[in-house]
């Protein structure tokens, strides 16, 4: 495994995790609860599901 890999996992999962800024707040808050849902979905599956598999990839033999 890389040397950097530990410190570098932690702070892209806390990246990945940590509040939305302010404008993405402000879209989301003007959506109604159903497409709030949806916004969040297509957020985890198409940046942090991803992102996870191929870190996956990197880190297991």
């Amino acid at each position: 495994m890389r040397d950097d890999l530990p410190t570098l996992c932690p702070r892209v999962r806390d990246a990945m995790l940590s509040r939305p800024d302010p404008a993405l707040c402000s879209v989301i808050h003007e959506c109604d609860p159903v497409r709030a849902d949806r916004f969040h979905a297509v957020i985890f599956e198409g940046v942090v599901e991803p992102f996870v598999r191929m870190l996956r990839v990197v880190i297991e033999p």
